[in-house]
């Protein structure tokens, strides 16, 4: 080794010691990443590529501490990344200046008039305050466009086509702080309105379970508005998170996350989550949304309904990530102390509480020990009888989830590719008791899919740039569906729907896809480019062809969107 190389690895190497070393007393942020950043799928890249070790994505959202630490250690690395992850990580870098290196230089306010500049590459906040003693406050304005137009077929008439749009419009702002590096709130609220289509306006993640625009009165006509709120509290130290919450959690491996997906309303809950080294801990209590019904005087009310989840997280060597966990649902009651204990074994106490619950089970392994790939798997156990294993008995009720996400083509292009296989077997994420089933305000909890199905997803990112993204999915899905009558009765249960669990009078040893074959198809095409770290544009385009008996559906419907921060 010539002697100029080895000044320049010893100064690099005292380079970096001191950068951590520095950074060990800068200020952070306590809070929270939302779950839509793309920040994750870059992290989750660069875990496969084997340059970060401890990154695991089963649960997000992660602490905007975590995500400083991944991108400081990643910086220090950048030599190990190629020409498209190095401009990533300089556009990522733009937009977590402060939670990665704790210094507001990047940081932009507009009313303390600090070379605020629209469309430039600072971070621009209204108001932005931070101080040596862990302190800082951000207040921002929030706006947002979607435009959405749809081309659905009647199933009746080939060639016979119903077009609609709508255009929604959003607007708000939120208000967050830490003090002193660890307390942190978080407070988001929009207002939103549209023009043109309902029905197509109500389909949207942001307006679909908002109750003001989705309830309709007596002339069938609901709100023209709709409101979106979320925020937490969190006490955050290096090895220990406490968090009352209402905001977007995932759980689960895969496209399909089977677990807790994006697919319900939004969580109202309390988290508790310990780590230590290679040790993991989560607890979480949720409140839920139970069955609808009126009272005699016609008054709505909403029947009580909780979900409690706990989790235990190892890493194994640095290739390995095992959790073991159990979530139950349980209804018709305030909170039980049972399931609010974090140390507890809920399937015992489900026991003891006299068997009116809905317990799960579940087990999961990623590894990453094949370079460029991480390799995935699971199974959650809804019930479980050892004598009848082999057999079609009803009440032996798993998922089987699988799969793979590879950057082996980057050595040719910046693409990566995921695969997932997922089956749900007849009657998981039911009950005997409606009110345990496995839903908020009757959408699942987990996976978009119904029991009874057999599902496989793929995607493609192709990273071109820094600032671009297109994603291409696919999800193909078989679904057993139950068979009903003219007048809508329940003619033969299968276990393929979540809201009849109930088998005493049905068909109680259905198997795997029987009933009615349906056949499903979606595919989708996103652009995501983020022009500065405050504005956004995403386009997709989705074609839906979904042979259900009942009510088959096929549109290809083309959206745009804007998300800006002022």
């Amino acid at each position: 080794m010539g002697r100029s190389s080895l000044i320049k690895k010893i100064l690099s190497v005292c380079g970096l010691i001191a950068l951590l070393l520095w950074n060990s007393r800068l200020a952070a942020q306590v809070g929270y990443v939302n779950v839509s950043n793309r920040i994750y799928h870059f992290l989750e890249r660069m875990q496969t590529r084997g340059i970060l070790k401890d990154y695991n994505s089963f649960e997000l959202p992660k602490t905007k501490k975590q995500i400083g630490k991944w991108l400081r250690r990643l910086n220090a690395k950048k030599n190990l990344l190629g020409k498209k992850d190095r401009e990533i990580l300089t556009e990522l870098l733009k937009e977590f200046y402060f939670e990665t290196f704790g210094s507001a230089e990047k940081n932009s306010s507009l009313l303390k008039k600090d070379d605020y500049k629209i469309f430039g590459d600072k971070r621009n906040f209204l108001y932005f305050y931070s101080n040596s003693q862990g302190t800082n406050f951000y207040v921002n304005l929030l706006g947002g466009l979607k435009e959405a137009v749809r081309s659905t077929e009647n199933t009746k008439k080939s060639g016979d086509y119903t077009n609609n749009s709508t255009t929604l419009f959003t607007f708000g702002g939120k208000i967050g702080g830490t003090f002193y590096d660890q307390l942190g709130f978080e407070i988001k609220g929009t207002n939103g309105t549209f023009s043109g289509d309902k029905l197509l306006a109500e389909s949207f993640q942001e307006t679909k379970f908002n109750y003001k625009f989705t309830k309709t009165d007596e002339k069938n006509v609901g709100s023209q508005f709709f409101d979106n709120t979320e925020g937490y509290l969190a006490w955050q130290k290096k090895w220990l998170e406490i968090k009352v919450g209402s905001d977007r959690n995932l759980f689960g491996e895969g496209i399909l996350r089977d677990i807790l997906s994006n697919n319900s309303p939004r969580e109202d809950y309390i988290a508790l989550k310990l780590r230590y080294k290679a040790f993991s801990y989560t607890f979480y209590h949720e409140k839920l949304l139970g069955e609808v019904s009126h009272d005699e005087k016609g008054m709505r009310v909403v029947s009580k309904k909780n979900l409690a989840y706990h989790r235990f997280g190892l890493r194994i060597g640095r290739k390995t990530f095992l959790n073991v966990g159990e979530m139950v649902i349980y209804s018709f009651r305030d909170f039980d102390l049972a399931y609010l204990n974090p140390f507890n074994f809920y399937k015992s106490s489900e026991h003891a509480g006299q068997d009116r619950d809905n317990t799960f089970l579940f087990f999961d392994l990623s590894n990453y020990s094949f370079r460029n790939f991480k390799l995935f798997a699971s199974v959650i156990i809804d019930d479980l009888d050892f004598s009848k294993i082999g057999t079609h008995w009803w009440g032996n009720k798993l998922i089987y989830n699988a799969g793979f996400y590879t950057t082996v083509l980057n050595k040719f292009s910046p693409l990566d590719v995921e695969f997932q296989y997922l089956r749900i077997d007849p009657f998981v994420y039911t009950h005997r008791l409606s009110g345990n089933n496995y839903t908020n305000f009757d959408a699942c909890i987990g996976a978009p899919v119904p029991p009874n199905s057999s599902s496989i997803a793929g995607r493609l990112i192709f990273t071109p740039t820094g600032k671009l993204s297109l994603d291409l999915n696919f999800l193909y899905s078989v679904h057993g569906a139950n068979v009903y009558g003219e007048k809508g009765e329940l003619v033969k249960n299968v276990g393929g729907s979540l809201l009849y669990g109930d088998v005493t009078k049905d068909f109680s040893n259905a198997k795997f896809l029987d009933g009615l074959r349906e056949y499903s198809l979606k595919t989708s095409l996103k652009l995501r480019y983020k022009i500065t770290p405050n504005y956004e544009i995403i386009a997709l385009v989705e074609f839906v062809n979904d042979r259900a008996v009942y009510s088959p559906r096929k549109y290809i419907e083309g959206i745009f969107s804007l998300s800006a921060e002022l």
